[in-house]
């Protein structure tokens, strides 16, 4: 549609400058009185201007109609656009409200029993229990460790997330599309955490660990040869996604406004 009006335009452009040019000849050529004109130049004038002036009105009533379907697509674009942005939005923060249950029973304490959302840069030493017995009853009957439960549903998250990422249609300069290739990023690089399940079938190795966490006062950072190295990926990692979700928060708040 764009594309043909821009050639009727060029087309009526171009004609209406010719008309022109014959009409602006006629005011200036000087005819001998002795000539022979088979036409009268007059009306052949006059029907020139006239036709000119009536292309040239055309031209600006095509050119109207053209900014006022373009006004018409882009206000189309942005509805869908938003509705997309909307729909992501959702989904993401269905399948956040998931991982934040199971994340709930990997940290969960006594002590901290009614906190069932965890801010980010939450304590290190939340990490000490990650090898209990999973006491999430709705998800299975069979004993096994928190860790194991969590990295099942972590793989999950990552899959809707990354479903979202590559089949919602985003702009690569939108603010969600942004925010979601940041957090692939970073759990792409703390994901050497699943090996905290083979620590959790080495008993020597999770009581030495442990303790170290336990009497962690400040967040540890990551070295060569280091056993702790896993449990700072699955800190990292978690907190990715609790920063993420913050941002996402924020987004639809936005969105809302």
């Amino acid at each position: 549609m764009e594309k043909k009006f821009k050639i009727i335009l060029i087309g009526l452009s171009i004609f209406t400058l010719l008309l022109f040019l014959i009409d602006s000849y006629f005011d200036t050529s000087n005819l001998e009185k002795n000539q022979n004109i088979i036409f009268d130049s007059d009306k052949l004038q006059q029907y020139v201007r006239g036709l000119a002036l009536s292309l040239l009105i055309l031209i600006i009533t095509i050119a109207i109609i053209e900014i006022y379907i373009r006004n018409l697509q882009a206000i189309k674009i942005r509805k869908e656009s938003a509705e997309q942005l909307n729909k992501a939005i959702k989904l993401l923060l269905l399948s956040l409200n998931a991982y934040q249950k199971k994340l709930y029973f990997l940290l969960y304490d006594e002590s901290r029993k009614d906190m069932i959302n965890y801010s980010p840069n939450f304590p290190f030493k939340y990490l000490a229990n990650i090898f209990d017995v999973n006491n999430d009853l709705g998800t299975t009957i069979v004993t096994k460790p928190r860790i194991k439960d969590y990295n099942h549903a972590y793989n999950q998250f990552k899959s809707e997330i990354r479903s979202v990422y590559l089949n919602s249609n985003l702009t690569t300069d939108s603010n969600l599309y942004i925010i979601l290739d940041e957090l692939i990023d970073n759990l792409e690089e703390n994901e050497n955490f699943e090996s905290l399940v083979d620590y959790s079938q080495n008993t020597k190795l999770q009581e030495f660990t442990l303790n170290i966490i336990r009497e962690s006062q400040v967040n540890m950072e990551l070295a060569a040869s280091n056993v702790m190295n896993p449990y700072i990926y699955l800190y990292k990692s978690i907190n990715s996604i609790l920063n993420f979700k913050e941002k996402l928060k924020g987004l639809q708040s936005n969105f809302i406004s």
